[in-house]
């Protein structure tokens, strides 16, 4: 498990040396699952990369406009030799790179590891894992022209270094985010906001176990109070998790004090057993207060027994619930980056592992979870479709989208739609 520890990444990354492990060391044994799909949707492919200067390897959540174009990142380009790109597929099925990552120690950065959020003017924002002084890493924007701006390199001393998820902004423009290291342990990071005009400001260094520690993936989510929640992969509980040292991850709670700085708060720990482990999703939030999410391990003893992954609900009283524990059958297992909530209260996500036996672990399905704890599976990947799905978003009209990291006509990434 030495390479989920590692917080420079591999050769292609962060996260693709975390999801590499984890496909590794799990090595589940697959079951026979009744699931059966809805018959109302339909699944289509819309674009498969090419491992060119299109991109290859995706990464993070998409982003989607008013009139259904959809913006994401590849981590790398040009046969692993290009820094990665931000790109724009259109309603039509054509894709733009906006952007193609230079690199370099003083570059504008490299191997995008967050995807891209965008905002009302049509700004994308993201993180690099690399790039920047000594490679530590980039904040960065891409006006709609596609004009990148580099605005923040980090040092990789007190600052932070190594950021692997995603920002949030607050309304004043202000952008909020983590890093994988420069906190107060080997596994632990960082809290960091970022002003418009550049000034970054560390709000909190995470201590580790039993304190929160490593945030892989999962963007945060800031509340009209100013709080900030995350979800660090490590620290919490040290005993009943695979890797106990580094502890089985965490909910934690930043608070403006009133003097300029932040007290935190861990909200919940992760046991490691039937309430899972190993957060690996963004929160997301619904109108009550209580936040939802996806661990990629715990929840039983299948998938090499190490768990096969929950849904959970944690209430604004700290209460966690599983709404869901996967089998790693049909029904996938690994469940990864970001839920989507409807009205009704349905929840939708993709389980990176799973489902169809093609890829040597399943290749990973999307999922439907309804208010009674029902799952169906939406779609299960078959490799030439897409393998190893990521985050999803979800339109007005009900509309899925989402990325694969691997798969499709060239097994580079692919993006796809689900239409109910």
């Amino acid at each position: 498990m030495a390479s989920l520890r590692q917080l420079s990444g591999g050769s292609r990354g962060v996260r693709l040396a975390a999801r590499a492990a984890l496909t590794l060391w799990m090595a589940a044994a697959l079951g026979i699952v009744s699931f059966s799909a809805a018959s109302a949707q339909t699944f289509k492919l819309l674009y498969s990369f090419k491992n060119g200067k299109d991109g290859e390897f995706l990464s993070g959540p998409l982003a989607l406009d008013a009139k259904g174009n959809l913006y994401g990142a590849a981590v790398y380009s040009q046969s692993g030799v290009g820094g990665g790109t931000v790109f724009k597929l259109s309603k039509a099925g054509k894709l733009t790179v906006l952007h193609a990552f230079a690199g370099g120690q003083n570059g504008g950065g490299s191997h995008d590891s967050s995807g891209v959020t965008r905002t009302a003017d049509g700004t994308l924002y993201g993180t690099t894992w690399a790039g920047g002084f000594n490679n530590q890493g980039t904040v960065f924007k891409i006006s709609k022209t596609g004009k990148e701006t580099v605005l923040y390199r980090f040092t990789g001393g007190s600052d932070g270094d190594l950021p692997t998820a995603g920002l949030v902004r607050d309304r004043a423009g202000n952008l909020y985010g983590t890093t994988g290291a420069a906190g107060k342990c080997v596994t632990c990071g960082t809290v960091f906001k970022l002003n418009q005009a550049g000034k970054e400001t560390v709000l909190y260094r995470l201590k580790g176990a039993p304190d929160a520690a490593h945030v892989l993936t999962g963007n945060m989510v800031l509340d009209a109070n100013g709080e900030l929640y995350g979800v660090p992969y490590y620290g919490g509980l040290t005993t009943g998790c695979f890797e106990p040292r580094y502890g089985c991850g965490t909910v934690f709670k930043l608070s403006p004090n009133g003097k300029g700085g932040y007290t935190e708060n861990v909200v919940y720990m992760f046991q490691g057993g039937s309430d899972g482990a190993y957060p690996y999703s963004a929160l997301i939030r619904d109108a009550a207060g209580d936040f939802y999410g996806t661990t990629e391990w715990g929840g039983n003893d299948g998938c090499n027994g190490s768990g096969c992954g929950t849904v959970f609900k944690l209430d604004t009283a700290g209460n966690e619930s599983v709404l869901y524990t996967f089998t790693g059958g049909s029904d996938g297992e690994a469940p990864g980056q970001q839920l989507v909530l409807d009205s009704a209260g349905n929840l939708y996500g993709t389980a990176s592992n799973g489902g169809n036996t093609a890829c040597r672990y399943g290749c990973g399905t999307v999922f439907e979870l309804d208010t009674n704890g029902k799952l169906t599976v939406l779609h299960s990947f078959k490799g030439s479709d897409g393998a190893y799905p990521l985050a999803l978003l979800r339109d007005g009209k009900g509309h899925l989208y989402g990325a694969t990291n691997q798969g499709g006509r060239n097994n580079f990434g692919a993006l796809f739609e689900i239409t109910p």
